[in-house]
């Protein structure tokens, strides 16, 4: 009697287990793929307008919405259909960890992805876009009222996705007789939209330079990873541990069908634990804090040429309350995301993302992408005119991704023009915010900010070393 209740409790034990790691019944999956995250994923709140303010004039950068990989994803579809069709095996032969129903679902698994769809906006990527126009026009009701062709000033990078993302931006905001590319009402403008790419020095000393990844690799030979690596082939029924590149074209399989089809159960996500998303959402925002943020002095250099147009534009603004011009809108890619927020002292840490600090970081960081730098992200500054017991004064508020954020470099809160102009004088020396620095031959020496926690490190080490030597 004691055998057969022990079996049953044991047997019951197996079937909890099983559910509880099946993936296709999990209510609410992790959400965060870094950059790769869908804007609805991101957001947590609408913008909150000041009070017994007037808005005048609203400066937005905007990211291109959700879109699809590029050929370096697509062109390894059949390795993942060999993948799909090794793991289903290993589960009748009976080893691997997935539930029936995760099995049925890699099974059932297909994509329609081809060459052509390369970088392409997805049509979640549009309803990002028309989500985003909605909300401003909620916000901000009487500066999109009986607009002109002369009311907004629209921009983008020559890529198509940033292109359709501002076609649908300003459909919905304005209407279709704003929209059309052919009249000019949409223009580009690559060199401060697209830096990167047409920035020579920063392609050679960052993008280009193996030491930009030099924690990126070491993070991925980690315990950390490998560990990771190995649970999610044991898993999948493998007997020894799936190569790295292999795990991680499941993981961006996964992040993409997560940000394409929204409360879906993507078939792949179904390898991973939370804790591995974890792991490999780190990844994705080291590097990006290294090559884009702020472990590269090129950031604040890149961020500040957008930054200048922010502050000018503003203060132009509030110099001639008449004008028709009511805001700017530049449709824009991660790569201006980034280095604006680096420039405006957003979200960063007191250290850097190291390879050996992840279990201080995984929590409780700062640069954490999914909440800033998803897809269509957004950067918005927003002119009042506020009437306070001094009279009538110029406020400047900021929002990411619509969440209100108070600029660390700014005196006030919210922050004053005269406060924001004083806190960013930097950006009107016309020798040091210029494109002129991505044509120069002398690579950039490191910001203060990241020399200093060099500086702190190498001491640290030097003085333990002396001690005990």
């Amino acid at each position: 009697m004691v055998i057969a209740l022990v079996f049953f409790i044991s047997l019951i034990l197996r079937i909890n287990a099983e559910f509880e790691q099946c993936f296709a019944d999990v209510e609410t999956p992790y959400p965060y793929f870094s950059s790769r995250t869908p804007y609805f994923a991101s957001r947590t709140s609408d913008i909150e307008p000041e009070t017994d303010c007037t808005p005048t004039y609203i400066w937005a950068l905007i990211r291109h919405g959700t879109r699809y990989p590029g050929l370096k994803l697509i062109n390894l579809v059949n390795q993942l259909y060999q993948l799909r069709n090794e793991i289903v095996l290993n589960h009748k032969e009976g080893r691997g960890e997935l539930c029936q129903k995760d099995i049925q679902n890699l099974e059932n698994w297909k994509t329609n992805l081809t060459a052509d769809l390369e970088y392409e906006l997805t049509f979640l990527g549009i309803d990002e876009e028309i989500f985003l126009a909605q909300k401003f026009k909620n916000a901000f009701p009487t500066l999109f009222e009986s607009p002109t062709k002369d009311s907004f000033l629209f921009q983008s990078s020559a890529a198509k996705r940033t292109k359709d993302s501002a076609i649908a931006f300003t459909n919905e905001l304005l209407g279709t007789n704003f929209s059309s590319t052919d009249n000019n009402n949409i223009t580009v403008n690559e060199d401060l939209l697209h830096l990167n790419k047409h920035c020579p020095r920063y392609t050679k000393d960052v993008e280009n330079n193996q030491s930009t990844y030099r924690e990126v690799n070491l993070f991925k030979e980690s315990d950390v990873v490998e560990n990771s690596i190995s649970n999610i082939s044991s898993r999948l029924g493998y007997n020894q541990s799936l190569e790295y590149d292999s795990v991680v074209l499941m993981y961006d399989m996964c992040s993409y069908e997560m940000a394409w089809y929204l409360n879906s159960r993507p078939a792949f996500c179904a390898a991973f634990l939370p804790e591995d998303l974890k792991i490999f959402e780190y990844l994705l925002d080291m590097s990006d804090y290294h090559v884009k943020g702020y472990g590269t002095p090129y950031s604040s250099k890149m961020g500040c040429v957008t930054v200048k147009d922010m502050v000018m534009s503003l203060e132009n603004a509030a110099r001639d309350p008449e004008s028709t011009r009511k805001g700017t809108f530049y449709f824009s890619h991660s790569e201006t995301i980034l280095p604006t927020t680096v420039k405006l002292g957003l979200h960063q840490d007191t250290e850097p993302l190291l390879h050996d600090n992840y279990d201080e970081m995984k929590m409780h960081r700062k640069w954490k992408l999914a909440l800033f730098d998803s897809f269509a992200a957004n950067i918005i500054a927003v002119l009042y005119k506020c009437h306070s017991s001094n009279g009538v004064q110029d406020i400047v508020s900021f929002y990411q991704n619509e969440r209100k954020v108070v600029l660390p470099k700014c005196a006030s809160n919210p922050c004053t023009l005269e406060d924001l102009k004083q806190s960013f004088s930097d950006v009107f020396d016309e020798d040091k915010c210029n494109f002129e620095f991505c044509h120069a031959s002398e690579p950039l020496k490191p910001s203060a900010g990241y020399s200093s926690f060099i500086n702190l490190s190498v001491f640290i080490v030097c003085t333990f070393v002396t001690y005990f030597v």
